[in-house]
């Protein structure tokens, strides 16, 4: 399993039995050579236990990797992130 799916997957999992309350991402580089391009960021989303209503604030930078597909949208094939160092 690739790309959206696979991080459908993953999220389904680290989200279970919370509910999303914020989420932004900021994207610090983005480059693009042919049909394939990766962008780097940061982001911090904000998760709310379900059970409990407690608040979760997490931050984290990222890398994806995104190819140039033949309707010409660039769609993500691979997305890594790290908790982000403060």
């Amino acid at each position: 399993m690739l790309g959206r799916s696979a991080q459908l997957q993953v999220d389904r999992r680290f989200f279970g039995g919370s509910r999303i309350a914020a989420f932004e991402v900021t994207v610090t580089d983005f480059r693009s050579a042919g049909s394939l391009a990766y962008a780097t960021g940061t982001g911090r989303h904000t998760v709310a236990d379900i059970a409990t209503g407690e608040p979760r604030v997490d931050t984290f930078q990222y890398v994806e990797i995104l190819v140039l597909e033949e309707d010409n949208h660039w769609r993500s094939r691979y997305f890594m992130n790290a908790p982000h160092k403060l």
